[in-house]
């Protein structure tokens, strides 16, 4: 009987199976990553309506800003190339979801929303931002697919002394780099952020009822989704439902 070559097939198994099992455990641990949306690197572009717009892009775990030829053409479907400036810096991306959240932080803004449903009214806190769903857009049988929120980083007492070096992200309170902003998204249950845009002046109980999905990419003062999935789309996704 080969007792040894036995042993040594039993020990590769053994050693095989702990590989497997520690791999899960750590696949199945919610430790924050660098990255923006668990899509790999899929690109995000955000861009303002009109010609010549500017706008904002993501890939992976880092995003810059970019100038490009037009705004997406959202009522049509249409979408126009747009080109990064060379030579522009990139600023970094911070996957920050929880049970609770899917969340995405850069050095100035959180978006994050419920893994479960969006409930007009609900406020909650995601690293240190202040945020709240302040209407929904879209409703499906009763339920709400697209809300827009309002998430609020900005330092208590406005200042803007001491700030962090530009683009970092520091611990877990938003409010401390000196760099955070007040701003609304909008987010859709199938496609993630779809638009968003800085809201200093947002004030709670605007009427939205008005808004028009629909004008987004061509009217609205909005950056608004080129591309067909954007920022925390695969955590929204594939959320489960509470």
């Amino acid at each position: 009987m080969n007792t040894q070559g036995n042993r040594t097939v039993g020990s590769t198994q053994a050693i095989l199976k702990f590989t497997i099992a520690c791999a899960f455990i750590l696949s199945s641990c919610s430790l924050p990553t660098p990255h923006s949306s668990s899509c790999g690197d899929a690109t995000m572009t955000y861009k303002y309506p009109g010609e010549n717009s500017i706008g904002e892009r993501y890939e992976g775990d880092h995003w810059w800003r970019i100038n490009s030829q037009s705004a997406p053409k959202a009522a049509s479907g249409e979408i126009t190339p747009s080109t990064a400036d060379p030579g522009e810096p990139t600023f970094p991306v911070f996957d920050c979801s929880s049970e609770e959240f899917v969340c995405a932080r850069t050095y100035r803004h959180v978006f994050a929303v419920p893994r479960g449903e969006f409930k007009v009214g609900a406020r909650y806190i995601a690293e240190g931002s202040d945020l709240s769903t302040e209407g929904c857009l879209r409703s499906v049988n009763g339920v709400c697919k697209t809300a827009l929120f309002i998430s609020d980083c900005r330092s208590v007492d406005g200042a803007t002394r001491n700030r962090a070096d530009i683009g970092a992200i520091v611990g877990k309170d938003c409010r401390v780099t000196g760099w955070g902003q007040q701003v609304m998204f909008i987010a859709d249950r199938e496609r993630g952020v779809i638009a968003y845009e800085q809201a200093d002046w947002w004030k709670p109980g605007t009427d939205i009822s008005r808004w028009d999905l629909s004008t987004l990419g061509t009217s609205a003062g909005l950056l608004a989704l080129v591309e067909t999935k954007g920022l925390l789309s695969c955590g929204i996704t594939s959320a489960k439902r509470r």
